[in-house]
């Protein structure tokens, strides 16, 4: 009868556990999140007391990984399955890359059924298909090399990402001088003057000004090794013509132009939930809309429906 071993990796060595119980002929091994936990409403003492199971759930994920990857690294050659609160095909795929052979999905399936484990699957299918992974051999312990940060490799990915962040400066035709890059430099990388932003001979690639942007404009292309933006296609705008998203929306919910006229015409809305706060005076329009203008419509509360777009 096949024996296989679930190790809590908080209660145990998962290590030592994973090596005795391959050496002791189990056919598979399988490291999951699991700790004790402390946690209370505010208002505990009108709630009713809900003994827990433990504390775990995605936010272990990078924990359950690095055991998984450990082991591998140490030789342990026994099948593994990590698991531990996979909802997403991104954390599945993370689990895959560090060595574990299968992947637990007993709380998706608790929490979304079947459909939602189908999903993910075919989730993972197409994202392994878009970045060239032909079967699950080649993304099974993909990232191992990563892991063991082997010297050169680590610094030539170190090197790459420092320089994109220390060469790339701030666009000051688009910047609006709203400090947020400045205030949260700790280096003096990055300093406004005159309501714009100027990189400094003190910027050792940290990228924090780039993350610190409330509207997420700035980014960091890693494969060109530079930093990029959203830049309202200028050259398109120059030549008379309307930025590509503007053109390509199918339902012409999208508008651009002097932001006067858009104001005229469309109102001067520009803040809605889950948007941050416009503390810093953006050149944007939010038109009406039936959700809007409802009744039931409620400005203080807001989702975003596909976050996927905003990564």
């Amino acid at each position: 009868m096949p024996i296989m071993a679930k190790l809590a990796i908080e209660s145990t060595d998962a290590l030592t556990s994973m090596r005795i119980a391959e050496a002791a002929g189990a056919a598979a091994a399988g490291p999951t999140a699991r700790w004790k936990g402390y946690y209370m409403d505010l208002d505990w003492r009108g709630t009713e007391a809900r003994p827990g199971a433990g504390y775990g759930g995605t936010q272990a994920t990078p924990l359950v990984c690095y055991s998984i990857a450990e082991a591998r690294t140490a030789g342990v050659k026994i099948p593994l399955y990590g698991g531990g609160g996979v909802f997403n095909y991104e954390n599945a795929a993370r689990i895959l890359m560090a060595g574990s052979e299968m992947v637990q999905l007993g709380a998706l399936a608790c929490a979304g059924g079947t459909m939602a484990c189908k999903k993910l699957i075919n989730d993972l299918n197409r994202w392994m298909d878009e970045n060239g992974y032909a079967d699950m051999d080649s993304l099974v312990g993909d990232s191992l090399k990563l892991f063991q940060m082997d010297a050169d490799f680590t610094k030539k990915r170190q090197n790459k990402l420092a320089d994109a962040y220390q060469t790339a400066d701030a666009d000051r035709a688009k910047c609006i001088g709203c400090g947020r890059c400045e205030d949260v430099c700790w280096h003096q990388g990055i300093e406004i003057k005159d309501r714009k932003a100027y990189k400094t001979d003190k910027c050792i690639g940290c990228g924090y000004c780039a993350l610190s942007c409330p509207y997420r404009a700035p980014k960091v292309d890693r494969d060109a090794g530079r930093s990029v933006k959203c830049d309202g296609c200028t050259r398109r705008v120059a030549e008379g013509g309307a930025p590509v998203c503007v053109e390509a929306c199918p339902l012409r919910a999208l508008d651009f132009g002097p932001i006067d006229e858009l104001r005229e015409k469309h109102g001067d809305l520009c803040q809605v939930p889950p948007l941050p706060e416009p503390t810093t005076g953006p050149n944007l329009v939010i038109g009406s809309c039936q959700a809007i203008d409802s009744d039931t419509y409620n400005l203080d509360e807001g989702y975003l429906a596909n976050p996927l777009e905003v990564e």
